[in-house]
């Protein structure tokens, strides 16, 4: 007959090793993604699509910034071209990002995430995205479309995987990336709208660095 005692102990031991793994899995810091696989040049667009998407970013350097968005792409532009910033220095720590041939909103809301926690760097960041929400948004509540809204991690967020949205007209939304349940609408909002510093029609006429 077996020890039932001994079985006991086998049990935790294995019920240890996988909580262990799980709880490794769960913290271990993402590598950077540099595969540069891309499609051919000819598949990229030619005409620009109108859009009011923008994003503003700070502190890094010109060198970090260019990791970072090239790790983007390297993430979503593999087979076809998912994400294309242009992205503009307005200073030497801070920098405004567009999207000239637009791109889709839940890809632009995980972008503003993945500026606030670049996996290439060993620090977040601040960044904060801007654009008017349309109806083919599939993240979003109906109440939520065709607004202007502001889009954000919150100051005290420890998910590091979602980012709030809130409007022009003060209601706010919580986008989780890891899509457990459905966010009911967050009152009062994380943080107010307010408009960005800059406009993508004041960066028209500035020098920027398209990236593929």
């Amino acid at each position: 007959m077996k020890n039932p005692q001994l079985l006991i102990i086998l049990a935790a031991l294995l019920m240890a090793v996988v909580l262990y793994i799980r709880f490794k899995a769960k913290n271990q810091s993402p590598e950077p993604d540099n595969d540069n696989t891309r499609p051919d040049d000819s598949l990229l667009p030619v005409a620009h699509v109108h859009n009011n998407k923008l994003v503003l970013v700070q502190p890094a350097s010109p060198g970090e910034m260019e990791r970072i968005v090239t790790g983007f792409c390297n993430m979503y532009n593999k087979e076809q071209f998912l994400a294309l910033p242009r992205v503009y220095a307005l200073s030497q720590h801070q920098f405004a990002i567009t999207f000239p041939f637009n791109i889709n909103f839940d890809i632009f809301c995980y972008f503003v995430n993945y500026l606030n926690y670049p996996i290439e760097l060993d620090r977040p960041l601040s960044a904060t995205g801007w654009t008017t929400t349309a109806g083919s948004d599939n993240l979003l509540p109906a109440e939520f479309t065709n607004k202007e809204v502001m889009i954000y991690v919150c100051d005290t967020d420890t998910e590091a995987d979602n980012v709030y949205i809130s409007t022009s007209d003060d209601a706010c939304f919580k986008i989780s990336f890891s899509f457990e349940k459905k966010q009911p609408p967050v009152h009062p909002p994380v943080k107010q709208f307010k408009h960005p510093s800059i406009s993508t029609k004041e960066l028209a006429p500035l020098h920027f660095t398209d990236y593929k």
